[in-house]
């Protein structure tokens, strides 16, 4: 079987990316660039990345675990994604655990320590949710896709963050009423958490308009106070995403997802022939591929539609953690999963080996070339996102440009050749 040493193409001194096993898994990618204390760019940071030392594959299921080469067939494709999807859901129900632990710790003692070590396991569970981000079919996805259950939403919004929404909730105290794990999915999951955990300044992301400023109810508040209030809802924040990470589990398992995946154009009823859940499958790999180009990249440059203010901070993912960037990185290495094969040696099935199944070993050649300049770019952004959007737009253009090819590659050749419909969502998106 194949694989001609794409990552080698990429030699980056602090960090090769698919080509050297982090036992016990494949390193996930956190920025450098420090916890700002009280807001956005209060720490410059040096750009670069470090690799986490936590693993995938302590979840029960090993991605990144040495592989015996198979024959390719289109069975084989369809069940390799499914079970590298199901491993990177486990791994971050287990991260999600390991959060709440650590999330509910700092809300006991406040301790700088506690929110340090809170910080550091949300850098976790996010890097691993970032790669399970390219896995958007199935119960992850919206109710109109094939066992779609909206899942995704309920543990990561994005682009749907509303840090305003955030601060109301810290007045109005939602986060400790029975009713919040039923409130705006923009004020919890990850997005809410970051912003709970790494700003700790006193003004609110509201307008001058809103009704905490209108009414004074946010002045009202002690500043004092604000740590705990955090702590408190944080906690609350942390705690809904462990069932929330389970139920997305469990709709794969117990839920039988996994098993009408497997038995697609045999006896399943949600997929009637093989084709339809490769049809699954590509289609969920498409948005994080436009959010990359779009929502982590061009809003923030600013000037656009959803922010015409140039350079635009806030619409950066993730500017408290300062992990804009590696957010980035890690949706790369979830495509290269999907696309490329599973594990970090490359050897598992992936759409690369359904090309060279049929005669077009080129084309696969290009596709590992292509996801080659996405990963060196966006690993090699300097300053960080945070900054570059300032100092350094054409370094985030040259992401953005370089995902792009890779984009126009997937919808044209590769789509083409391989019959795979364009969902109707992306048919117009076109940059």
């Amino acid at each position: 079987m194949k694989k001609y040493g794409l990552f080698a193409l990429i030699s980056i001194a602090t960090l090769v990316w698919a080509c050297e096993k982090n036992s016990p898994r494949e390193p996930v990618f956190t920025g450098t660039g420090g916890t700002p204390a009280t807001g956005m760019g209060a720490a410059p940071g040096t750009g670069g990345f470090t690799f986490d030392g936590g693993g995938l594959g302590d979840g029960g299921f090993d991605p990144d675990a040495p592989v015996t080469p198979v024959q390719f067939s289109k069975a084989a494709l369809i069940k390799a994604t499914g079970d590298c999807a199901l491993g990177l859901y486990k791994q971050f129900a287990l991260d999600a655990g390991r959060l709440q632990a650590a999330v509910a710790a700092y809300a006991a003692t406040l301790s700088p320590e506690d929110l340090a070590a809170a910080q550091t396991a949300w850098r976790l569970a996010m890097a691993t949710w970032q790669q399970a981000e390219a896995f958007l079919f199935g119960p992850a996805a919206g109710s109109a896709e094939l066992g779609g259950q909206g899942l995704r939403d309920q543990i990561y919004a994005f682009p749907s963050v509303s840090r305003c929404q955030v601060d109301i909730q810290l007045v109005n105290q939602l986060y400790a009423k029975p009713e919040f794990g039923n409130s705006f999915i923009n004020a919890r999951g990850l997005g809410a958490l970051e912003y709970l955990l790494f700003y700790a300044g006193t003004t609110n992301a509201c307008a001058v308009s809103s009704e905490i400023n209108v009414k004074g109810t946010w002045a009202a508040v002690p500043a004092a106070e604000l740590p705990r209030r955090r702590a408190d809802y944080a906690a609350a924040v942390a705690a809904a995403l462990v069932p929330r990470s389970q139920a997305l589990v469990n709709a794969w398992e117990g839920g039988g997802f996994k098993n009408q995946l497997e038995a697609a154009g045999k006896s399943s009823q949600l997929f009637t022939t093989d084709q339809a859940a490769l049809n699954a499958i590509f289609a969920g790999v498409l948005p994080v591929d436009h959010a990359i180009r779009h929502e982590k990249t061009l809003d923030p440059l600013g000037g656009t539609e959803n922010c015409a203010q140039t350079p635009c901070p806030g619409a950066l993912e993730s500017p408290y953690a300062r992990e804009s960037t590696a957010n980035i990185v890690n949706n790369l290495v979830g495509l290269k999963r999907v696309l490329l094969g599973c594990d970090a040696n490359g050897e598992g099935i992936g759409f690369d080996d359904w090309l060279i199944s049929v005669g077009q070993a080129d084309l696969a050649q290009q596709l590992r070339g292509l996801f080659g300049n996405a990963v060196g770019a966006a690993t090699t952004l300097a300053p960080p996102l945070e900054d570059a959007i300032t100092t350094a737009p054409g370094n985030v253009v040259a992401v953005r440009t370089a995902v792009g090819a890779l984009t126009t590659f997937l919808k044209t050749q590769f789509r083409s050749l391989l019959n795979l419909d364009l969902p109707m969502s992306v048919e117009g998106d076109n940059d």
